[in-house]
């Protein structure tokens, strides 16, 4: 009796849950749907994240797969009979780095990315099949990568045209592109770009133009993401008569200064006959042994502030008075000028490509023997031949150095007055490399931070394909016939803490460049950097 009682109590509550049951079941089987986020996904090179993608209602689903958009059939990971698959034609980019992230029982399929990189930029699918009803989502990411600074390179092509180029590389996501005039009016006509994309999905962009440097008198080239600050470069473009003339009138101009040199020579001669030139010679040495240092010193300030005034114009190397040995003297203003051209905004630094350096000054000093501060060598360079030489050892292991910045350390900080030194690069093809001075600060900051005057550093910076510039904010290209093979650097500082540096072919004595009048108190020491394109080494001479 009791037992049919009991019978007739639990049966109807049985049946009730297996019905229960069953209309779950069928409406897993009939139809869910898919929550992805609808906005894009933003990291960088090296991050973890997570693609967010769960179904709604909850459940365990019997199959999740992630691939990427046409490549079903290789996915980046399935998921199936409760486990996740190990296949043959999984997407080989993504292995040991994707795993299933949340619990999956409750209806969470989201995929977790470990170790990105630029090429992992994109769209991600979400697919999810429970029996015959299957739902995909799609999920956004960008992999962030900041290029780096535009440089410009320019190509005489005659008949008083240059071609100027513009490149910058190491870009993720494709960057913005613009050229402007000097009054900051977009250039739009005539130009020609190119995107390109390296094996680890970053890109490279570059663009060209014919221009006539007398109808433009300069050019800026900026790139970058379209919701960060622009990177930006210069050029002054500035041809001389003998380049912008035409073949019907460049005779014209032999012409006459073949008649002024002619005049200039028979005017000459008739003073040479008549004593004056012997007379002027003579006082001309006199007033030279009655002038003070003080006095020298203010002609050589006199003689460089007037061809500052000319620089404008291109003029042949002229060689500087020459100082007796061990002088002190201070060859520049204790005082920047007001206005330098030039300059760098943010560091009052000017830095000058077409004022002639001092090389015999330069030469007149004994080269230091610098060495390597070992203590500052970073783990991607090492250092050989009793600490004179600098080299990266393995480039191809070295990934995402777009942002890193290493090198060395001489042995410093230098002190007041003058120094000269000379840095070889053994191998004519080296595709990078900078030398320069650092301050006692920047010393101390991690590869990472920019090499510029802003934080401390002054270099002439090279890179294969763009050349030699000065590493000012926006960079400042330094023309050159040739790569070079061994450079000088001389450095001038004052007690008060204001220098000047100048660089030099060593080989020839060619003048580079410049950094002049930067204010730094707390002394100089000495930096280069191999790069880390090649194994080719950098040695202190």
């Amino acid at each position: 009796m009791v037992g049919c009682i009991l019978r007739d109590m639990l049966l109807p509550r049985l049946c009730l849950m297996l019905v229960v049951l069953h209309a779950e079941e069928t409406v897993a089987s009939v139809s869910f749907s898919i929550l992805v986020p609808g906005e894009k996904i933003l990291a960088s090179p090296g991050d973890t994240i997570t693609l967010p993608c769960s179904v709604s209602p909850p459940f365990h689903p019997s199959e999740v797969r992630w691939y990427r958009p046409d490549k079903y059939d290789t996915p980046i990971l399935l998921y199936k009979k409760l486990q996740v698959e190990e296949q043959e034609a999984a997407d080989t980019q993504y292995t040991g780095r994707a795993s299933l992230f949340g619990a999956l029982e409750e209806g969470n399929a989201s995929l977790k990315l470990d170790n990105l990189s630029a090429s992992d930029s994109g769209e991600y699918v979400c697919y999810i099949q429970h029996d015959s009803w299957y739902e995909r989502g799609r999920v956004l990411t960008e992999v962030r990568v900041l290029g780096s600074v535009p440089l410009i390179s320019i190509t005489d092509r005659g008949n008083g045209q240059v071609n100027v180029t513009c490149v910058s590389e190491g870009w993720s996501p494709q960057p913005t592109f613009t050229w402007r005039n000097r009054k900051g009016i977009e250039i739009k006509k005539g130009l020609n770009k190119v995107h390109s994309k390296d094996d680890q999905g970053l890109t490279t962009v570059s663009s060209w133009m014919l221009v006539s440097p007398s109808d433009s008198d300069g050019l800026f080239c900026s790139v970058g993401l379209p919701d960060q600050e622009m990177m930006e470069s210069r050029v002054a473009l500035h041809l001389s008569r003998e380049q912008t003339c035409t073949p019907t009138g460049a005779w014209k101009d032999v012409v006459i200064a073949i008649l002024a040199l002619c005049l200039l020579g028979v005017g000459i001669y008739h003073l040479h006959k008549k004593g004056f030139i012997k007379w002027l010679l003579s006082q001309k040495n006199s007033n030279r042994e009655e002038a003070t240092d003080e006095e020298i010193v203010k002609f050589g300030q006199e003689e460089q502030m007037e061809h500052r005034a000319n620089s404008n114009s291109c003029t042949e190397p002229t060689n500087s008075k020459e100082l007796s040995e061990g002088t002190t003297e201070e060859i520049h203003s204790e005082k920047p000028p007001e206005k330098p051209k030039g300059e760098d905004k943010e560091t009052n630094t000017e830095v000058d490509v077409s004022q002639t350096p001092e090389w015999d000054e330069a030469k007149q000093h004994k080269v230091l023997k610098l060495i390597v501060d070992e203590k500052t060598v970073p783990p991607s360079l090492t250092v050989k031949g009793k600490g004179a030489t600098v080299y990266c050892p393995q480039p191809e292991k070295i990934h995402g150095h777009d942002n890193y910045f290493p090198h060395v350390l001489c042995t410093g900080p230098l002190s007041s007055g003058r120094h000269y030194w000379e840095v070889e690069m053994k191998k004519p093809d080296k595709q990078s490399w900078y030398v320069g001075v650092c301050s006692t600060t920047a010393a101390k900051l991690t590869p990472r931070v920019p090499i510029t005057p802003e934080n401390g550093f002054w270099v002439l910076h090279y890179e294969k394909g763009t050349g030699l510039f000065a590493n000012t904010k926006p960079p400042l290209l330094v023309p050159t016939v040739k790569q070079l093979c061994k450079l000088g650097v001389y450095l001038n500082s004052s007690k008060k803490g204001i220098h000047t540096m100048s660089f030099f072919n060593a080989e020839n004595g060619w003048p580079l460049c410049s950094f002049k009048y930067f204010k730094e108190s707390g002394g100089l020491t000495p930096v280069l950097s191999p790069g880390l394109r090649d194994k080719y080494p950098l040695t202190v001479c």
